[in-house]
C-alpha cells in the first residue's frame, strides 16, 4: 500500500500544480474559469489514460494534440459540418 500511497500524493501534487497555474492565469486577467477543479481533473484523468492506454511509441507531438483537443475540443468540423 506505501506505493500506491505515494502516487496518490504525486497526483495530488500535481492538482495543486494544475489549480495554481490557472488562478496564477485568472489573476493576470488571461482567462476565467469558474470552476477550475473539474477541468484540471479531466485534464490529468485524462494525461493518464494517454500514457497508459497508448502503444510505444508514442506519436510525434503528442503532447501538442492533448493540449490542442484539451483546450479547443476534438470535433473539427468538415466543409459541411456544424455544430
Amino acid at each position: 500500500s506505501g506505493t500506491l500511497d505515494g502516487w496518490q500524493a504525486v497526483r495530488m501534487e500535481n492538482v495543486r500544480t494544475a489549480l495554481a497555474i490557472l488562478d496564477e492565469g485568472r489573476r493576470d486577467g488571461l482567462w476565467d474559469i469558474p470552476d477550475p477543479e473539474v477541468p484540471v481533473l479531466m485534464l490529468l484523468g485524462g494525461l493518464r489514460s494517454v500514457l497508459r492506454l497508448s502503444s510505444p511509441p508514442r506519436p510525434p507531438g503528442l503532447a501538442a494534440r492533448v493540449v490542442e483537443d484539451f483546450l479547443h475540443g476534438a470535433c473539427r468540423l468538415t466543409q459541411r459540418g456544424r455544430l
